[in-house]
């Protein structure tokens, strides 16, 4: 599975101002060759193109029916058609990898978090985590059911800093579980390069409690 000529893909860059953070511009394919592909360039907020150096290494997501893929790709040329293209190196099938979004799993995590509940900042510590959204649990009955609220999570990275996600959510359930209340959230508004970074803590997360069963 790799995207057609005239698909649209998301490059996911770096946020300068906090090299934690990517932004997904959506581009379209324009060619497809056997060991390349050509995408547009991408445009910042302000309608400039982003220049980006040769060597450059980006993840890229796209869609085709209810699946998201993504890869890595290297850009490897520039070139002009009419438009400015960029020129990627075209991963092996077996580097593209698909996430079906309706089977999200859970793990259970201690992830620090906030959110903006009838104005006021509340500190939550996530229990619960998956692609699809989140769960955790409070003394007080904060939220009430199908109330949408914004609010973000922290993600450990690998250079030890914390990447913060950002999201909006839907309250799906509220439970009594021993004198606490557990709620747990589906997120409707999430940048999909922050989703893909929540499946890949769940991953991880998964192989550590497998190790430490085994």
């Amino acid at each position: 599975m790799f995207p057609n000529q005239f698909a649209k893909v998301y490059i996911c860059l770096p946020v300068e101002e906090d090299p934690g953070k990517e932004l997904e511009y959506p581009v379209r394919v324009t060619e497809v060759a056997k060991n390349a592909f050509a995408t547009e360039v991408p445009f910042d907020k302000n309608g400039y193109p982003i220049r980006l150096k040769t060597g450059f290494s980006s993840r890229v997501i796209f869609y085709h029916e209810d699946n998201m893929y993504r890869f890595e790709a290297e850009l490897i040329g520039h070139k002009s058609d009419n438009i400015d293209l960029y020129v990627w190196k075209r991963p092996a099938d077996k580097d593209i990898v698909k996430i079906q979004r309706r089977s999200y799993f859970r793990v259970p995590v201690s992830l620090d978090g906030k959110m903006s509940i009838e104005g006021q900042m509340k500190n939550i510590v996530v229990v619960d985590l998956s692609g699809g959204g989140l769960a955790f649990r409070d003394r007080e009955k904060v939220l009430e059911k199908n109330q949408q609220v914004q609010g973000s999570l922290f993600i450990p990275l690998k250079n030890g800093t914390d990447r913060e996600v950002l999201f909006i959510a839907s309250v799906r359930r509220v439970l009594l579980e021993e004198q606490f209340f557990r709620f747990g959230l589906e997120f409707i508004k999430i940048s999909e390069s922050d989703r893909d970074r929540i499946i890949q803590h769940c991953l991880t997360r998964q192989r550590e409690i497998r190790q430490r069963l085994m």
